[in-house]
């Protein structure tokens, strides 16, 4: 479930305008106890319209959302970390 809603919130993102990078706030908070990650707030990137990220908005740490993003990061072109280690 949790993941169909940031599935959504992506494509609105990276479907809206054209920008290098589109940005929106989420708290965790919000999500009471369904949000999916270890640290309370974060921002989803979109960069491109190619690739999506989650920031943690606490330590600036970034994880791929996509296939496109993970890709990016593990080939070294873009930096990230694995989102494994902040899924609940």
């Amino acid at each position: 479930m949790m993941r169909s809603l940031f599935a959504i919130g992506l494509l609105v993102l990276c479907s809206s305008a054209f920008a290098a990078e589109k940005t929106q706030a989420l708290d965790g908070a919000s999500f009471g106890n369904t949000w999916p990650l270890t640290f309370e707030k974060a921002t989803i990137s979109c960069v491109n319209g190619v690739y999506a990220f989650v920031y943690d908005t606490a330590t600036d740490n970034r994880y791929p959302l996509n296939g496109m993003a993970s890709s990016a990061v593990k080939s070294g072109k873009m930096e990230g970390y694995d989102l494994d280690t902040v899924w609940k």
